[in-house]
């Protein structure tokens, strides 16, 4: 904890979330074990943000591979940390793809107003990946890109209106190539299991800021607006970014209250309002 607590001073980190690592989830864990191994999880987070208050914030995980546990265990962490919005249920991007299977679990999460963070766990397509951390660089923006555009011609986004969700390591490709999801939903059927065109679902969701570019997050800032931004860092990953608060420091054209939305105010406001002073 003295280690976090010094990499957040040195990275000018007030308050940050802390969740498990995607490796940990444990979703090959079968029967009641998955959810005791999500709920050790959960309590331990929680107990860890407890001893750092004003500082640390805790973020649950679900057991997806059991939807009536994942379900059971979200409003576990909403009725246990009390703070109704504070549930920030991490979930691999391999679930989206399993749309009806989910369905419990978006409905509960619209239910009880959690924003659902999605990060990759398996990329697709990992094993022609294995040279030059092509997994990482190119994988994990690519197994995003397809969740995203699982819930979109899915029809998930449409079927829960109020479902809010953030895509890790600034949407993918998805922000980037949406033009491209644009002209499939005019040329082929299979394609239009949305109600809309792709690019009118950008707004939907939330984007972290791991572009480790300052102007690929000013494109992204423009495309989905500052309002959808939040701050991401990849830590403790030796591949995350300890530049991510100067990055946003950096942009161009933002009001002071759009700045300070994406470095910690819209997350504050969406997620965490009733945790915010405790």
């Amino acid at each position: 904890m003295d280690l976090r607590l010094a990499d957040m001073a040195a990275a000018g980190v007030d308050r940050q979330v802390i969740s498990t690592w995607m490796d940990l989830v444990g979703y090959w864990i079968e029967g009641h074990k998955g959810h005791e191994w999500a709920r050790l999880q959960n309590d331990t987070i929680a107990e860890t943000a407890r001893g750092q208050p004003g500082r640390l914030l805790p973020m649950g995980t679900l057991p997806m591979q059991a939807p009536a546990s994942a379900v059971e265990e979200l409003r576990y962490c909403v009725g246990t940390w009390g703070c109704a919005r504070s549930s920030w249920a991490p979930m691999s991007t391999v679930v989206p793809l399993m749309t009806l299977r989910s369905t419990p679990v978006w409905a509960a999460s619209q239910e009880e107003d959690v924003l659902v963070f999605l990060h990759p766990l398996e990329p697709a397509g990992e094993e022609r990946m294995r040279n030059y951390w092509q997994f990482n660089s190119v994988g994990n923006p690519l197994e995003t890109t397809l969740a995203a555009t699982s819930l979109i011609y899915g029809g998930v986004l449409d079927r829960f209106p109020r479902l809010r969700v953030c895509l890790a390591h600034g949407g993918g490709f998805l922000p980037y190539q949406i033009s491209r999801y644009d002209r499939g939903f005019e040329m082929h059927t299979v394609c239009r299991g949305a109600a809309a065109p792709p690019s009118s679902y950008l707004s939907r969701f939330f984007y972290d800021s791991i572009t480790f570019s300052t102007s690929a997050l000013q494109f992204l800032a423009s495309v989905v607006s500052p309002e959808r931004l939040v701050l991401g860092t990849d830590y403790p990953f030796a591949f995350g970014d300890p530049l991510a608060p100067r990055r946003v420091a950096e942009m161009t054209g933002l009001t002071e209250q759009q700045r300070q939305g994406i470095m910690g105010e819209t997350m504050l406001k969406e997620v965490f309002d009733a945790c915010s002073t405790t």
